[in-house]
């Protein structure tokens, strides 16, 4: 577990004719999360042939297997520089700051499930359009894999010809394969074994090990999807101020590290429910108020999935050079100098993919009357 907080305030407090106030540049970033460490190597005991004795093997896992491994992971980041100056209240001048009058700023998010249904149909299109297969993942060992094929074929054909009394064509087959290698055998029986024979044992021998090494975790595959939202950040009294440069986001991002992928399941095949609601009549109406159907599509895909989620949100916003509301107010050309910005990170690491429930949307938000007008007619048709 790992955990910080590294703040430097450099404000001091001050009197002014509304209250004291903290005035000047503070900074703060707080964090939690797991610990990161690398895969250490692994012993395993080796038994060489034609030797007695074994021996351990140290040796570091595939590149793949070499990861840090996925954490939790929490941060939040505050930056502010709050001057000093004065506005003029009631035909008098008065002292104070930007934020002890107007506040710092206010900040809308505008991310809702409907997104994060969106962010998993996102993995859903990557990953139907993705040529992840575990037996397809295996292809950095077709060489070994040939290797050991070649010398168990080279050996049969030996043995089958040995048998039957034609040592020619065995030694044949033997100096075919050693050939193919860029090796030459001589054509001593013993010399043959030494120099032929025994070599194409070993090949097999480290052939095998590599195979051993390739597979000494389980294959998988990562992606990634990610979705931003842009937000609205404005001055918490926008009555009295606003700001000539603010911005504002939500960024949702998902990394699956698969280890098996249904596609069937991401067809939708194996799920009757988002199938089954798509064939109830006037389903879409209902899903104009709660989307039933994107809900059950979603969760679909997180049931036909299998491997490690990390779901990660981003917020940011920030606001700078407020400018007074003149029917409202006037204050210090210093204030202009006010900056605020604050950034939240939440990382989750879970076993299956998260998927919220639906939310209802009230009328309000519906996109239109003329909208909610054709829902109710749709409606009162059915149930005359």
């Amino acid at each position: 577990m790992t955990t910080g907080n590294d703040t430097q305030d450099l404000r001091v407090l001050v009197s002014y004719d509304n209250g004291s106030q903290l005035t000047g540049t503070y900074w703060s970033r707080v964090w939690s999360g797991g610990d990161s460490a690398p895969t250490p190597p692994s012993s395993s005991n080796v038994y060489p042939p034609g030797q007695e004795l074994t021996r351990s093997n140290w040796s570091r896992p595939p590149r793949r297997g070499r990861g840090k491994g996925e954490h939790a992971y929490d941060m939040t980041l505050v930056s502010l520089y709050n001057p000093a100056g004065w506005y003029y209240s009631s035909g008098s001048q008065k002292s104070s700051t930007y934020s002890g009058l107007a506040g710092n700023c206010a900040y809308y998010s505008k991310w809702t499930v409907q997104d994060d249904y969106k962010l998993i149909s996102q993995l859903k299109e990557l990953l139907l359009g993705s040529d992840f297969n575990p037996a397809v993942s295996l292809a950095e060992a077709n060489q070994a894999l040939g290797t050991i094929f070649g010398v168990a074929r080279a050996l049969d054909g030996a043995i089958s010809h040995a048998r039957r009394g034609n040592f020619a064509a065995a030694a044949k087959s033997v100096a075919g394969y050693e050939r193919g290698q860029g090796r030459k055998v001589p054509a001593n029986l013993h010399l043959g074994y030494q120099y032929g024979v025994k070599p194409m044992l070993s090949d097999a021998y480290n052939a095998a090990k590599t195979v051993a090494h390739l597979t000494s975790v389980p294959m998988q595959k990562s992606y990634t999807v990610k979705r931003t939202v842009r937000g609205v950040a404005e001055s918490a009294a926008p009555s009295l101020s606003y700001f000539s440069a603010a911005y504002g986001s939500d960024t949702g991002k998902i990394k699956a590290v698969l280890k098996e992928v249904s596609t069937v399941g991401l067809l939708g095949l194996a799920n009757p429910a988002s199938i089954i609601w798509e064939k109830v009549p006037y389903s879409f109406v209902v899903d104009w108020f709660v989307p039933i159907g994107a809900f059950l599509d979603a969760r679909g895909v997180a049931q036909s999935l299998t491997g490690t989620f990390v779901t990660t949100r981003v917020t940011k916003f920030g606001v700078a050079n407020p400018h007074p509301v003149p029917a409202s107010i006037k204050f210090s050309p210093s204030w202009s100098e006010f900056r605020y910005r604050s950034v939240t990170v939440k990382r989750t690491v879970s076993s299956s993919l998260q998927v919220p429930l639906p939310s209802i949307k009230p009328l309000s938000k519906m996109l239109s009357w003329t909208r909610a007008a054709s829902a109710v007619a749709l409606l009162t048709q059915r149930h005359r």
